[in-house]
């Protein structure tokens, strides 16, 4: 009693360790994301400034150009003809100006978008990769959390220090555990669907005076012979 009081004491200390820990990373985790973010909206604004200065320089010289054609038109009607028919339509310093602004700037509103596009690529591929390691970390602590146990259990077994009835719902529960694990990982095959039925049923004889678990293990028996049915359908 006292060993398995000072492993369950052991259990509740690790645990909170790895929970500690887990939170300073989880903090650390929320302002690298949040700086991210931060940057992403930052970018997000500039763009859309840069596009908004874009629309209105087309504006004003999309009225310009409209201008200026009227300017044309007028002086081509009016009779200026000479020099001007034969270099009327060159276009003036501050027309090749302009479409010089004009380019360079489509070409700010395309890089700041790409840019925009390579943060947000970057920050969801981070974010992916934290999600994955922290299900990953997860699962790693709960499989050790469960390897302590089931050692400590053996251990209190193989000493001999338990009763035949709670070394019998020891040997239960850990045979309860086994097959819980494995119907999680759901990767049976037929043969193997047949397998776990055949011993669900043994597993029902041998434990019949624990009503509880009998029916958790019928419970069981119907789940797989419902997958075996869809399986052999399928076929």
């Amino acid at each position: 009693a006292k060993e398995k009081k000072e492993a369950a004491e052991k259990a509740v200390k690790d645990k909170k360790k790895a929970d500690k820990l887990a939170a300073k990373k989880k903090k650390a985790d929320a302002k690298k994301a949040k700086k991210l973010a931060d940057k992403k909206i930052a970018d997000e604004k500039k763009a859309k400034k840069l596009a908004e200065k874009k629309k209105k320089d087309d504006e004003k010289a999309a009225v310009k150009k409209k201008k200026d054609d009227e300017k044309a038109a007028a002086k081509k009607k009016s009779g200026g003809g000479g020099l001007f028919g034969i270099f009327g339509n060159k276009k003036s310093k501050e027309e090749l100006a302009a479409e010089e602004k004009k380019k360079t700037e489509e070409k700010d509103v395309a890089d700041a978008k790409k840019a925009q596009d390579k943060i947000k690529k970057a920050a969801d591929k981070i974010a992916k990769k934290k999600r994955a390691d922290a299900k990953k970390a997860e699962e790693k602590r709960i499989k050790d959390e469960k390897a302590k146990a089931r050692a400590a259990e053996k251990k209190l077994i193989a000493e001999n220090k338990l009763s035949k009835e709670d070394k019998k719902i020891l040997e239960q529960k850990m045979e309860i555990e086994d097959l819980n694990d494995a119907i999680k990982k759901n990767d049976f095959t037929i043969k193997g669907l047949h397998g776990e039925i055949k011993r669900l049923k043994s597993l029902e004889k041998k434990f019949k005076s624990f009503e509880d678990e009998i029916a958790f293990q019928k419970k069981q028996l119907r789940i797989y012979q419902a997958r075996l049915e869809l399986i052999e359908m399928n076929d």
